[in-house]
């Protein structure tokens, strides 16, 4: 991602053309995460949301990721009888359409819920692959020592979980972590302590139980 743009309910990213396919694809649904509006969670307000289902996914021109584009995803709150959506369109820089994900259903997570990551419609249909996403900022210095219990909190947080029922024996992808979510995991890890956990490492096959646990022993 080379630029972002931000306004209400609407963001604008232009993507460098890096590798192709169904990873590419799915970098450009990032662009959600900045579509949508935030909040510390104070007084049980969200403070993210977690994609349930695709309405519609068109692909094409899946070479064209391959090179630099556009991505425009914008935000549709939710009007009390309905879940919010998002639309994400993906579009070559002489403005004909690479892909576009419509109505992506979102799901409230609230500070400390114990809402599931998916529901019952099953994971979404999106061409998916695992991804390396962008590295985070940079912090000013270290920060705060961080626990193997604070990674595992982070980590059910993300996935929309109660701390106890986040299995420290399984892999963080057995439980519905996919890139989008790995990346707001990595994110709020750096930000919390300055740890940088690849997203490969945390969609990866190893137990959270045995990264947290290096994250808490090691330098």
């Amino acid at each position: 991602m080379a630029q972002l743009w931000c306004s209400d309910g609407e963001s604008v990213a232009r993507m460098r053309g890096a590798g192709a396919g169904a990873t590419a694809l799915e970098a450009g649904l990032l662009t959600m995460l900045a579509a949508w509006p935030h909040s510390t969670g104070a007084g049980g307000r969200p403070d993210g949301y977690v994609p349930v289902s695709f309405g519609r996914v068109l692909v094409r021109d899946e070479a064209a990721v391959g090179r630099d584009h556009w991505c425009v995803a914008r935000f549709t709150p939710s009007d009390g009888t309905d879940d919010p959506r998002c639309d994400v369109w993906l579009t070559a820089e002489d403005g004909h359409l690479i892909a576009e994900f419509r109505d992506i259903r979102l799901r409230e997570r609230a500070a400390g819920s114990a809402h599931e990551a998916l529901d019952e419609e099953g994971p979404a249909p999106a061409p998916a692959t695992p991804t390396a996403p962008p590295s985070p900022p940079a912090a000013a210095g270290p920060g705060p020592a961080l626990a193997a219990d604070d990674v595992l909190k982070q980590a059910a947080t993300v996935l929309g979980l109660s701390a106890t029922r986040l299995d420290p024996r399984r892999p963080l992808r057995t439980m519905g972590l996919d890139s989008l979510l790995a990346t707001e995991l990595r994110v709020r890890l750096h930000r919390t302590a300055g740890v940088d956990i690849p997203a490969t490492r945390l969609l990866g096959r190893e137990p959270i139980g045995v990264i947290a646990a290096s994250v808490a022993s090691g330098p």
